[in-house]
């Protein structure tokens, strides 16, 4: 197990690591947690996230859905779902990527965000 994580007191990256130790309990493999701060986007933090089959991915989908008030002031927002490999979570402030192991490898988020700081990597 790699774990780093940063001292960052702000509301966001405490939420972001409490969707991380979610991932981590669910037995989410090979989690990422990346600032995307600097980069002044569309969200501050990504979390990806590698899932073994479609009912890890509709599980863990679920949970949050359910737990939205711990995670988002607002609703959480779905795009993609368990069947296509590739689920989106966006949470407000944080976008969560639950990939299948094959569809992580075809998109390879993390070389498009390489310039982005990983806060937190569990292999």
């Amino acid at each position: 197990m790699n774990q780093e994580k940063i001292n960052d007191s702000s509301k966001e990256f405490i939420r972001a690591n409490t969707i991380t130790d979610l991932l981590i309990e669910k037995q989410v493999e090979d989690v990422l947690l990346l600032d995307l701060q600097s980069f002044h986007t569309f969200t501050d933090f990504f979390i990806i996230g590698t899932v073994d089959n479609v009912r890890q991915s509709k599980t863990v989908s679920d949970l949050i859905h359910k737990q939205k008030d711990i995670f988002t002031n607002g609703a959480v927002i779905q795009d993609g779902n368990s069947d296509s490999g590739w689920t989106l979570l966006d949470v407000g402030g944080i976008v969560i990527h639950l990939f299948t192991r094959d569809t992580r490898e075809y998109y390879d988020l993390e070389s498009l965000w390489s310039d982005a700081k990983t806060i937190l990597r569990i292999h």
